[in-house]
């Protein structure tokens, strides 16, 4: 998304700082503050400084990284913050900073909020020129996301197994206490030739892993703020078969982009028909919701909004 964001910027003629990691790209000027991986910084001081600085001029300032407002707070620009993770992830000195906009990401993201006169929503958004349909012999069941418990791999892993069905489980394993025993313990002894762990993907990786999908399995147990895996194959024609968690219940249209499910049972009930469902009316409901130039439009007009002390 700020890969989007960046480019968007870009193209408008405007000055686009990005404040990311050692080794990223962007179609800005890039400030280098974190080493790249998961290690720890040697120096937060330097960090901070780092950032600081390449903010001082910002006419506006927009925050994507949770811990990221803390840098901000006694700042003099506006700052937008874009909530994508749960209200609880962020302390209640950045959720009521009096020059602090704030963006939830979806409507349910919305209600889980204290009251907050300055919030909007902008739904996320996705490259539709990126992720849409392509020929492929569509056979697997795939998970993609974060193998963490609470993103559910291990019970679309039992779901496979059970209907006797390929999956294909794709994403990184993350620095975690306890994610690498969870991966070994719960993952690695039901994966054969016919289930398979192919680790983190990039966008390409993606497309073509979803061109050979007849669904992708969500089973997930916390309540998502937003998700843009679901969009993405969506995006591609693929269904969806989801548990309704937080605002996938608000992406996926019971039905016609897959089905909601309340259970590992009913998941593997469910998964079959989704053969019934068009994937041209997937790829039209993307159109209609997930565009991401609506959403980039949307920030672009929030940052004139700010500008002009109208937001």
């Amino acid at each position: 998304m700020l890969a989007m964001m960046d480019r968007a910027i870009v193209e408008r003629g405007w000055r686009s700082i990005v404040v990311a990691a050692e080794g990223s790209r962007a179609a800005g000027q890039v400030v280098a503050a974190f080493p790249g991986g998961f290690d720890p910084p040697e120096s937060y001081a330097e960090i901070d400084a780092r950032i600081r600085d390449a903010c001082r001029r910002a006419d506006v300032i927009h925050i994507h990284g949770v811990g990221s407002e803390r840098y901000f707070l006694h700042h003099q620009s506006p700052v937008i913050v874009t909530l994508h993770a749960p209200a609880t992830f962020y302390p209640d000195s950045s959720l009521f900073a009096p020059h602090f906009r704030f963006v939830a990401v979806s409507r349910y993201q919305s209600t889980t909020l204290p009251v907050i006169e300055s919030l909007r929503i902008i739904d996320n958004g996705i490259d539709l020129q990126r992720y849409r349909p392509r020929l492929g012999r569509r056979t697997n069941l795939v998970f993609i996301g974060r193998i963490c418990r609470e993103k559910g791999p291990q019970i679309a892993l039992r779901v496979a197994h059970r209907l006797g069905l390929p999956l294909v489980i794709a994403g990184a394993i993350p620095p975690f206490p306890g994610a690498v025993e969870f991966f070994q313990q719960e993952i690695l002894p039901g994966l054969d030739d016919q289930r398979r762990y192919v680790g983190a993907i990039g966008v390409d990786e993606a497309v073509q892993l979803l061109s050979t999908a007849r669904c992708v399995l969500m089973p997930a147990s916390w309540a998502e703020t937003s998700s843009l895996v679901a969009m993405e194959a969506i995006g591609c024609g693929v269904p969806v078969v989801a548990f309704p968690a937080g605002a996938l219940s608000e992406i996926v249209e019971h039905g016609v982009t897959g089905f909601l499910v309340s259970s590992e049972d009913a998941m593997a009930h469910a998964v079959p028909f989704t053969s019934h469902l068009s994937p041209y009316a997937c790829r039209l409901q993307a159109e209609r919701r997930f565009d991401s130039r609506r959403m980039v439009a949307q920030y672009l007009a929030g940052y004139e909004s700010v500008r002009a002390a109208r937001w």
